[in-house]
């Protein structure tokens, strides 16, 4: 199932943009966050879509993390949970808060024309694109939709 619908969402944007359109009406995404921006940073940098390739990867790709990465991809994703903390310590809510970014031929630049929040979870983002990038010859489809029942030991430590 999974590996079908990952083919079908990545042939036809469109639907992709349908599927993220009835996340956004069923609430569970809120309209103009961050996730929506993150989504076209992932996409810029390695060619795949964060939902179907990121949200369930490893330990720490997605909600919570916790235990030891399972490889450089997840340490990405265990960095950028670190990096959300930071933003969140600052009063701003990085899931939440939509920010302007660019894109050019992979390079990503985080507009200065916004808030301190806007500005640090669109660099936190930037982080996580450019790590997934350089992580892609390591990515493994054995950890997409990992049973995160596996992950052992302590909740995230940055």
């Amino acid at each position: 199932m999974a590996k079908a619908l990952t083919g079908f969402m990545q042939s036809s944007p469109r639907m992709r943009n349908l599927l993220l359109a009835v996340l956004l009406a069923c609430g569970l995404l809120p309209a103009g966050t961050s996730i929506l921006e993150l989504e076209r940073m992932i996409r810029s940098t390695t060619g795949k879509s964060a939902l179907l390739s990121y949200s369930w990867y490893g330990c720490f790709c997605g909600i919570g993390g916790r235990g030891t990465p399972v490889d450089p991809t997840d340490r990405c994703c265990q960095a950028h949970d670190c990096c959300y903390r930071t933003v969140r310590e600052g009063k701003c809510s990085p899931l939440i808060t939509p920010y302007t970014f660019t894109t050019d031929d992979g390079h990503i630049t985080c507009s200065n024309k916004q808030s301190w929040c806007e500005r640090e979870t669109c660099l936190c983002d930037k982080a996580v694109a450019l790590c997934f990038a350089s992580t892609l010859p390591s990515y493994s489809h054995s950890y997409r939709f990992y049973f995160k029942l596996k992950c052992q030991g302590d909740k995230l430590q940055c």
